[in-house]
């Protein structure tokens, strides 16, 4: 009779029973590569003002550095990009207010 009653809870909970999980971040902990990467889209998501963004130390110290990259390189091209879009990161970032 125990298998019983639970073969027919069962039943009536997936027929009646649907539980909906939505998950709504509030706060974006942002990477280097998307500074570089997506700094655009990540202006926008701070003007909507729906998230909260953070930015670890360690990122704020790997952008200074490469804004000061002077290292030799296969693609000098792509080290003067790095340099250029880390520094405007880190311009963007300084400009924000601390909230």
């Amino acid at each position: 009779q125990t298998e019983q009653a639970r073969r027919a809870q069962r039943e009536i909970l997936d027929a009646h029973v649907r539980t909906t999980l939505e998950i709504r971040p509030k706060i974006l902990v942002l990477d280097t590569n998307g500074f570089i990467d997506h700094l655009e889209a990540i202006k926008e998501v701070a003007k909507s003002g729906e998230f909260q963004l953070r930015v670890p130390v360690i990122v704020m110290g790997e952008l200074e550095g490469l804004g000061k990259g002077r290292e030799q390189t296969e693609r000098p091209e792509h080290a003067a990009m790095l340099r250029e879009m880390s520094k405007v990161a880190l311009s963007w970032i300084k400009d924000k207010p601390q909230d």
